[in-house]
């Protein structure tokens, strides 16, 4: 159970230690200068069976009055964290609470208790408050109702404990702590704020921290880490004297009242005249590879059908994992969103046909060769298109533009070769070369 806080006095509740009772008020108690608010709903006598005032050895508790008849299938004993909030069970779930209660005190592990050292949150000092839950379902379920509480407060030694008849009052003021580092410093340059939030002994989480230059808000409220430490990473614009402070915001108004911390003044000074500035570059290359397969001195052959001859290009794949590469400013199109893909292209070119051992000897001209570019890889990059001027000039199988092409891919072509009707009978060859460019055109 967390963050239940009922606000209503409680009177006649009782907390016995070796026989003799004290009466508990039950507002509302203090650990380490935090406030709480009583959980108990009901009367009854708590009693621990310690000796010379020390929880040692995992003492019994016991309860005189049984728990009320809406919430009675089972009960435990559980003991509030620092945070005035937060509960943790101080004993198993004792099923069947019709009747007076009692069972025995175990640390936050299960485990017996050899001394009141380790209990979360608290310190020399502080006031914890112990609290009976009863449940309406069996095993600690179905609705809760704090029956019975008590506050106890460690002793110096951290090994004994006295009880209060009355609990400290609340909220309470949290001390606010800043610092900043590094001061002075110079126009432009960080300074890390550090706020520490605490209650006496215990560090406050419950509420946000606004770090203020001159009552100006700088960048958005922190909320403390468990250890009440709010920090921010900021940068002045100008030089001068500058008045810091770091607003506490409570979110638990029961516990604790919204509070300033000291002031530090950060002196920021412009550049100084007598510094002098050095370029320091260096180059990054970019990381991955370019890789283009093919089969050197492949054939592909292709079959005559009349007046045309028809075949398949022997496939060739790109593989291009490279990233990082800077975009070319010139092209403004590729600076802002640029992923640092730069691109590539593979194109194609052949010769024309010949057949040098025909009688007379043949040439077709390679005009009337073209291809159709196709893929089995389907990715980002653009497919070249079907020629109809032949391959006499460089034609695009495939291109990626810069901010594209990467991953891996296989490319291969559909071939037709007009045979002229003049043309000798003879075997004919030309030879195709596929270049992969692995630098994108950024014109």
């Amino acid at each position: 159970m967390k963050g239940i806080k009922l606000k209503a006095v409680l009177a006649g509740r009782k907390f016995a230690l070796l026989g003799a009772a004290v009466t508990v008020a039950g507002m509302s108690l203090l650990a380490g200068g935090t406030a709480y608010a009583a959980l108990g709903t009901s009367t009854g006598t708590l009693t621990f069976s310690a000796m010379s005032g020390q929880l040692t050895n995992s003492p019994t508790w016991s309860q005189t009055a049984a728990c009320p008849s809406s919430a009675n299938a089972s009960a435990k004993l559980l003991i509030v964290l620092s945070d005035g909030v937060t509960e943790q069970s101080w004993s198993k779930v004792i099923n069947g609470a019709a009747s007076a209660l009692t069972g025995q005190a175990l640390n936050p592990a299960g485990e017996t208790i050899g001394s009141l050292e380790g209990i979360a949150g608290y310190a020399a000092g502080n006031t914890a408050e112990l609290v009976v839950n009863c449940y309406s379902g069996a095993s600690g379920t179905g609705t809760i109702v704090p029956f019975n509480d008590a506050f106890i407060t460690f002793n110096a030694d951290n090994a004994t404990y006295t009880i209060s008849d009355t609990a400290p009052a609340g909220p309470v003021t949290p001390t606010v702590t800043l610092s900043a580092q590094p001061n002075p410093v110079q126009v432009g340059s960080n300074v890390t704020l550090t706020a520490t939030v605490m209650a006496g002994n215990s560090p406050v989480t419950a509420g946000t921290v606004q770090f203020e230059n001159n009552g100006t808000a700088i960048g958005s409220p922190v909320t403390p880490n468990a250890s009440g430490v709010a920090t921010t990473t900021t940068s002045f614009t100008s030089a001068g004297s500058l008045p810091l402070t770091a607003v506490f915001t409570t979110s638990n108004a029961t516990l604790f009242n919204n509070a300033t911390s000291n002031t530090v003044t950060e002196t920021v000074s412009a550049t100084n005249p007598n510094s002098a500035s050095e370029l320091i570059t260096v180059s990054v290359a970019p990381s991955g590879s370019f890789t283009f397969t093919g089969t050197t001195n492949a054939t592909a052959a292709l079959t005559q059908s009349g007046t045309s001859a028809t075949g398949s290009m022997v496939p060739v794949s790109v593989t291009d994992t490279r990233t990082g590469l800077a975009p070319n400013p010139s092209v403004p199109s590729l600076v802002s969103g640029y992923n640092g893909f730069p691109g590539w292209s593979v194109v194609g070119q052949a010769t024309d046909f010949t057949a040098p051992l025909s009688h007379p000897a043949g040439d077709i001209p390679v005009a009337n060769f073209n291809w159709t570019p196709s893929t089995t890889t389907p990715g980002d990059f653009t497919l070249g298109g079907a020629t109809s001027g032949g391959l006499g000039t460089a034609q695009s199988l495939a291109a990626a533009a810069a901010g594209h092409g990467n991953g891996s891919f296989t490319f291969g072509a559909s071939l037709t070769l007009v045979i002229p009707a003049t043309a000798p009978a003879g075997a004919y060859s030309s030879t195709l070369t596929l270049t992969a460019n692995p630098t994108a055109n950024f014109s």
